[in-house]
Formats: structure tokens, sequence, C-alpha cells
């Protein structure tokens, strides 16, 4: 199926499942206030409809930010640290990770500069034109 059709019958998915239970909640919301006129009770269901997803929609984008960031899990933020042995387990996969890099230093330029007066290390740091 192509890609166009896959979002529309997702955005149409979507719009009768909202407008499904937006009769659901206007229907009960009428029972309950049988003298409020019927578009207020469909509006305020709509409108809490909406608002459910823009707080289901804020707090996921914060929870994956979190673990962009490095987070752990969003839910040990309840908790004053890290679980135990955790901090272990990175140290341990960071001395791994050292090991199985092969070690890449650089030649220093400046490495010899105690035999080099002050003059040579300024014209060589000075650009050329």
């Amino acid at each position: 199926m192509p890609i166009r059709k896959q979002v529309f019958v997702t955005i149409a998915k979507l719009v009768l499942a909202a407008l499904l239970l937006a009769g659901i909640a206007g229907f009960l919301g009428k029972q309950m206030a049988p003298g409020a006129p019927l578009i207020l009770v469909w509006t305020m269901a709509i409108g809490l409809i909406v608002l459910l997803l823009v707080v289901a929609l804020v707090s996921l984008t914060i929870r994956q930010f979190i673990l962009r960031q490095g987070g752990t899990d969003p839910q040990w933020f309840w908790f004053s640290g890290d679980p135990e042995g955790l901090v272990t387990l990175r140290s341990e996969a960071a001395a791994q990770k050292l090991e199985q890099q092969p070690c890449s230093r650089q030649p220093n330029p400046l490495a010899n500069s105690a035999t080099r007066s002050a003059a040579d290390t300024m014209e060589s740091m000075r650009p050329t034109p």
C-alpha cells in the first residue's frame, strides 16, 4: 500500500474514533445533565478528548527528550538516583569500550616546545597569507 494511502487511512481511522468517542461521551453527558443543550455537551466532550490528546503528546515528547539526553528511564525521576548496579554496569561498559578502541594518538606539534624558543613558537602559529 502506498505511503499516502496509509496516511489517509490512518487519519480517517483517528477521526472516526474521535467522533465515536465524542458521540459516546455526548450521549453519556446528556444522560448525566438532561437540561444542558446537546451542542454544549458535545463541545465539552470534544474539548476533553482534544485536551487528553495534547497532554499525551506533551508527555511523550518530554519522555523522548529525556531518553535522547541520556536518561535511563523517565520513570526513574521519581527516585533520587539511578537503580542499584546501573553505575557499575555503565563503568564496565565504558571500560570495555576503551579496551576495544585502538589507541590513535596524534603527534603533538608543540611536544618539543621546551627546545624551541618563544619566537619560533609564535612564528609557527602565525597564519600564512
